[in-house]
């Protein structure tokens, strides 16, 4: 429904499909990324904490966002 408010209030978004794109992930995430990583925050900390286990180089984030 944000998405669609926003349309409304500026269908100029219609042409350009990357910032409406951007709009709606960014609703979508806003909503239902709430609390997703609750569950397995803590895991996933111990992993980096792992003595000879620090991330070097190039580390690839996998993950909502741009």
């Amino acid at each position: 429904m944000p998405t669609l408010a926003a349309v409304l209030l500026n269908p100029f978004l219609l042409l350009h499909w990357n910032a409406l794109s951007k709009l709606f992930m960014a609703n979508l995430w806003g909503e239902f990324g709430k609390g997703v990583d609750e569950n397995g925050r803590e895991a996933k900390q111990r992993l980096l904490m792992i003595p000879g286990n620090e991330p070097e180089g190039v580390v690839l984030d996998i993950g909502a966002g741009e």
